[in-house]
């Protein structure tokens, strides 16, 4: 298990919407989701644990939502 930062979130996303993304890479804990929903100064990013962390980097960096294009990479990295 390893810590995965999920950046560029698109300012509609929730847990939920997050929760759906990572699903398929085997999710281990808390999702924590980090935004200044009043004012933003920063693009919303989440941290997530995940167990298939390395296949869930390959799948999702660069992946486009809306305007945007994830950026997703273990922790640390």
């Amino acid at each position: 298990m390893k810590t995965v930062f999920i950046g560029a979130l698109p300012f509609r996303a929730t847990e939920e919407f997050i929760h759906d993304l990572i699903q398929p890479y085997r999710p281990d804990g808390p999702i924590e989701i980090f935004a200044d929903w009043s004012y933003p100064t920063f693009e919303p990013y989440a941290l997530v644990s995940l167990d298939d962390a390395e296949r869930a980097v390959d799948e999702l960096d660069g992946r486009k939502f809306g305007a945007t294009h994830l950026r997703v990479h273990l922790r640390g990295e």
